[in-house]
């Protein structure tokens, strides 16, 4: 914390630790990528109810949708999801209150450790 005074009337307290924020991450996320070898449109719904749904679109029109449920507790960066087919994890580095950036620590996918996935969100 720091402490800065505006004209010696005002104190504000502000938190300059960017990652530390935690935004609300419900909402719609999409995050474009280039994954083993073919690129994809990530859509991921997260609803209030800490389920999920996921649209994973393609160049050649087909599309995979998968459901889960999810946690990301307050006190970490990382968020945790069950899904039909597996688990995972990742750790969410806020940029700002529309656009994190996702490292999966793990999934289903072995392969898929440490990859960058950059979300935004989509605003009605």
């Amino acid at each position: 914390m720091k402490k800065i005074l505006f004209s010696g009337l005002l104190t504000v307290l502000l938190n300059f630790t960017v990652s530390a924020q935690h935004f609300n991450i419900t909402g719609t996320w999409v995050a474009d990528v280039y994954e083993h070898g073919s690129s994809c449109r990530i859509t991921w719904t997260i609803f209030r109810d800490n389920s999920s749904f996921y649209v994973f679109s393609f160049p050649n029109g087909w599309q995979v949708t998968s459901y889960g449920v999810w946690e990301y507790p307050a006190d970490e960066n990382i968020l945790y999801e069950i899904f039909e087919d597996g688990a995972g994890a990742g750790y969410v580095e806020w940029v700002n209150r529309d656009y994190f950036i996702l490292t999966i620590l793990f999934n289903q996918n072995a392969g898929d450790k440490g990859i960058k996935r950059h979300y935004r969100r989509m605003i009605p």
